[in-house]
């Protein structure tokens, strides 16, 4: 599916970048696995990047710090961090219309 299709579907597609023997990239891929359970898979979909296997897809959406996350559909934006914050998580979310499912 492409990011224009993702968007017109209410659905997210993310990119968690990563290092593989960084504390704060565990915990981010666990943060983030909580939040994606809330929300429901079918709406939100990520995948972890790890920049040592992949360096040149971290350098071509410039990432310079890990854990870093990447809305890969809708406008550009990204949440450096654990992503204990789950407040930035879903309003990155509400970037391309998703809320949190109740």
């Amino acid at each position: 599916m492409d990011e224009s299709a993702a968007e017109r579907s209410g659905s997210a597609r993310l990119v968690l970048y990563v290092s593989p023997d960084s504390h704060a990239s565990l915990k981010a891929r666990t943060n983030l696995a909580a939040i994606v359970e809330r929300y429901g898979p079918d709406r939100v979909r990520f995948e972890v990047c790890d920049v040592s296997r992949e360096p040149l897809r971290a350098e071509q959406d410039r990432i310079l710090y890990t854990p870093t996350l990447v809305l890969k559909s809708g406008p550009p934006a990204w949440i450096v961090g654990d992503l204990s914050d789950r407040g930035a998580v879903a309003q990155l979310l509400r970037l391309v219309g998703i809320e949190e499912t109740s």
